[in-house]
This record gives C-alpha cells, sequence and structure tokens, in this order.
C-alpha cells in the first residue's frame, strides 16, 4: 500500500504588524467618535437639563406633557407623582416622567404662553366632522 499522493507543504502566512492591525481598526475607532459626540453626548445633555427642570418644578407651573396635555401643577403628591390640573377642577395624578417640557415665558414680553379655547359652549370647533348617514 504505497501512497500515490504528494503531500505538498503550504506556505506560512507573515504576521501581521501591530501597524497594520491599528490601521485596520482605525475607521471603527473613528465611527465611535463620530457616534459618541454627535449622538450619544448630546442626548445625555438633554437628559440632564430634563432631570434638573424636573426636580424643580413647584406647584403652579405650567407644564407640556409627553402626551401633549397642558396643565398646572396643583401639588406634588410625592418624589414621583404629582397632581396635574388639566382643566377647571379636573385634575390628573400623573408621574413626574411623564413631564415633556415647562412652558416657557415669551422672551420679548415677558408673559406666559397660553391656550386658547372656546369661550362658551355655543362656539363650534374649526374643524367639524360630519356624519354620513349609510343605507343599507
Amino acid at each position: 500500500m504505497f501512497f500515490n499522493t504528494v503531500a505538498y507543504a503550504q506556505e506560512v502566512a507573515p504576521v501581521a504588524s501591530k501597524a497594520s492591525l491599528f490601521s485596520s481598526f482605525l475607521p471603527l475607532i473613528l465611527i465611535f467618535f463620530v457616534f459618541y459626540f454627535f449622538i450619544i453626548r448630546p442626548q445625555q445633555k438633554r437628559q440632564k437639563t430634563l432631570v434638573a427642570m424636573i426636580d424643580a418644578l413647584k406647584a403652579g407651573d405650567e407644564v407640556l406633557t409627553t402626551t401633549g396635555i397642558y396643565g398646572t401643577i396643583s401639588s406634588i403628591v410625592d418624589t414621583n407623582t404629582f397632581l396635574l390640573e388639566i382643566a377647571p377642577n379636573v385634575k390628573v395624578k400623573m408621574a413626574k416622567g411623564s413631564i415633556g417640557s415647562k412652558v416657557n415665558q415669551d422672551i420679548g414680553t415677558g408673559e406666559q404662553s397660553t391656550i386658547t379655547t372656546p369661550k362658551s359652549s355655543k362656539e363650534k370647533p374649526s374643524s367639524v366632522i360630519s356624519k354620513k348617514s349609510s343605507k343599507l
């Protein structure tokens, strides 16, 4: 039993130098720094300012919730909840984490921003939904 095949030795691949190893990771490192300075760091700053604003809230402040509801804080229940008055004699218990922003004062006039609502029940809203009767 003779083996008629010839075994060929493969050439040994040269060992990668440290300079080529660094240059292969350089684009990955640059991408990380770009993401950090343009995405992660600004988001951390916004989060810190939001937490500071929420901690500084007190009764009487007008706020906008993350769901789009404007209201006035009537009282702070505990460290995580407060009562939000969204209409006269309508109070809702909400979590502090639901605050999106504090309603700012106008810089030029010093007056607080207001929301316009109909003054009487006879006024119609600007968009009226009409019902169509369907016959079967």
